[in-house]
């Protein structure tokens, strides 16, 4: 009796598991997500977001704003201020992803507009280090 609930149990998983394009597999690859769906997943996956998100404002307040006028006031700054724009860059870059493939396990109806938005943003995080990283070389 226990096997053939078993057996209902997971043919009726599999009729529920929905047919994928081949983006959706490339991308289920590509983030290791599998066909593993949790609908509970999108409420982590909006705190990852939020987090990375927030991460990047700072970075950006402190790159753009703080360093600029601080800079020269306190010479120690500027020594300090590539590894710690570099720092949160990289963390953002993780909370995005971890994010990211959240909204894919969660099957969220927007994670292709939130692919392409986190991948905008990544790629604007990766330039932002390689221009932090290229000023550490000398000239």
């Amino acid at each position: 009796m226990a096997a053939t609930r078993r057996e209902a149990a997971i043919n009726a998983i599999q009729e529920l598991r929905p047919q994928r394009t081949a983006p959706d597999r490339f991308m289920r690859r590509l983030l290791r997500v599998g066909d593993l769906v949790d609908k509970e997943a999108i409420f982590g996956a909006r705190r990852s977001t939020r987090t990375a998100l927030l991460i990047s404002g700072i970075r950006c307040t402190i790159t753009y704003l703080l360093i600029p006028f601080l800079a020269p006031l306190v010479g120690l700054l500027a020594t300090f201020s590539v590894p710690i724009t570099v720092a949160l860059s990289v963390f953002a870059i993780a909370m995005g992803i971890s994010g990211l493939r959240r909204f894919w396990i969660a099957d969220h109806w927007a994670r292709w507009s939130y692919t392409i938005f986190i991948g905008v943003v990544l790629v604007l995080l990766s330039v932002g280090i390689l221009i932090d990283l290229s000023t550490l070389l000398p000239a």
